[in-house]
């Protein structure tokens, strides 16, 4: 087995600890969480803020994976551990067309969907029973939550997140670093950097 290093110790970080307890291809050693000042435990694996407290020099290097939503963060930890490797993480009951291209560190978890012709980024998080049926496009670094619809020939960008229960209509471009609240339904192309709630989706005035 590959150890693996799970980036973040939040409630995607246990979500992800929970599904792998099975997995006969990784072995979780530890967890970084920059935002402690010291050293926990949490199921019998240390939590700590220095990478190097969790690393066995006398072992091979461990993988990497980013557990988080926050779109900016994964995309920091990529650049500042670009020397590791970062796995791929698909779990068993998700269905995933064998065409589907998927990234490098990208996690996709419980009883998601994903058809034919989809392309998927690195570092993409793809929550629990998300639905794309077929030729859907996902941007490096976005975060889909639990039980989101990305129906077929949407686009998806770069940092991207799309809230718990969103649902995107065919052939409809989210652009990059937009904010997709739960519950919303975007049925128009959006604007970049803009946050977006409500049914059908608006952009949200500050």
């Amino acid at each position: 087995m590959k150890d693996l290093i799970i980036l973040g110790a939040g409630g995607d970080a246990r979500q992800l600890y929970f599904a792998l307890r099975n997995n006969k291809t990784y072995n979780v050693i530890g967890f970084l969480d920059e935002t402690i000042q010291d050293d926990i435990y949490l199921y019998d694996k240390i939590v700590t803020n220095d990478i190097n407290n969790i690393i066995d020099k006398n072992k091979p290097e461990p993988y990497l994976i980013c557990a988080v939503l926050d779109c900016a963060l994964k995309e920091r930890w990529a650049k500042e551990y670009s020397s590791f490797k970062f796995a791929t993480i698909i779990d068993p009951t998700a269905l995933v067309e064998d065409s589907v291209k998927v990234g490098e560190g990208t996690v996709i978890q419980t009883y998601t969907i994903i058809g034919s012709g989809s392309i998927i980024g690195k570092h993409v998080k793809i929550g629990c029973g998300c639905m794309s049926p077929h030729d859907t496009v996902i941007g490096n670094f976005s975060s889909v939550s639990m039980a989101v619809n990305l129906a077929g020939w949407s686009t998806i960008g770069k940092k991207v997140f799309l809230g718990a229960g969103s649902t995107v209509i065919p052939k409809i471009k989210i652009a990059d670093g937009c904010i997709i609240g739960a519950g919303a339904v975007v049925t128009k192309n959006t604007e970049k950097g803009k946050t977006y709630i409500g049914v059908p989706a608006r952009i949200l005035k500050k």
